[in-house]
């Protein structure tokens, strides 16, 4: 079984070797790293450690510079977002970031897949393959009925991201799949280069994200925001954006394309 420092120097083997476009030896150590990334732990010293089950063969090679995403705009569910991000930040302000408690919101979505893109032309080879699958998307959608998505509760990654929690809907979770799917017959028909999955999980987890700490989330009591229910979305549109830094050196997406399906 391997190391866990052995996988990053794999990783960092099959960045190198595309710039230099060896294809088949990429595809061998793309074969090789999700053959061991699909196992439960591997051993670093004494310690097992869980390894993530990635969704595609190169959502663990490359890190994510754009994301697509259900754009929240049910003002039930904002306002409900805003009093509660100004609830904890009132109580527990030493916990988050200046940031965190600026009156700047973050734009608010659920993230569906992210992506890394290389370059302009790139991009607008993803807007034009999201245009053309406008209507088969907007049907799945829409058919029989909206899918509505309920958010209940909150909970957290690592002790560290709070979120909002999505219901469990098999109709979104089959969007993704579709998506996925379709993009990946591009890819196929090389009709999309240059365009990868990238930082998926095999487990979706959909949310919405509240805030993050500085420190663990454990130290305050859950009992205070578990029992919250937010509102229901239906999902009218999709945007594509840009996932950057602020002046901060904080995470900052910025919507380049929005795609109606109402």
């Amino acid at each position: 079984m391997m190391l866990l420092k052995d996988m990053k120097i794999l990783w960092k083997i099959i960045i190198h070797l595309r710039k230099f476009k060896f294809s088949f030896i990429i595809n061998f150590f793309l074969f090789l790293s999700i053959r061991i990334s699909n196992n439960d732990t591997v051993e670093d010293g004494e310690i097992s450690v869980p390894l993530p089950r990635y969704l595609t063969l190169t959502d663990g090679a490359y890190k994510p510079n754009y994301v697509l995403s259900i754009p929240i705009s049910d003002q039930t569910l904002i306002a409900q977002y805003i009093a509660c991000r100004e609830h904890l930040l009132s109580l527990y302000p030493s916990l988050f970031s200046p940031r965190e408690t600026s009156s700047d919101l973050p734009g608010i979505h659920l993230t569906l897949l992210t992506l890394y893109i290389e370059s302009p032309s790139q991009i607008e080879q993803c807007i034009l393959t999201l245009k053309q699958l406008q209507e088969e998307i907007r049907y799945h959608c829409s058919y029989p009925e909206p899918i509505c998505l309920e958010f209940d509760g909150i909970d957290t990654f690592y002790d560290r991201v709070l979120y909002i929690k999505c219901k469990p809907n098999q109709r979104l979770e089959n969007l993704r799949t579709l998506i996925l799917d379709r993009f990946s017959e591009r890819q196929q028909k090389q009709k999309l280069t240059n365009l990868f999955f990238a930082g998926n999980y095999y487990d979706f987890v959909p949310h919405i994200t509240l805030l993050k700490c500085k420190r663990k989330f454990s130290s305050i009591c859950h009992n205070e925001t578990k029992e919250i229910s937010f509102g229901k979305q239906t999902i009218d549109s999709l945007q594509l954006s840009s996932i950057g830094k602020n002046e901060q050196n904080e995470q900052k997406t910025n919507c380049l394309f929005k795609l109606n399906l109402s």
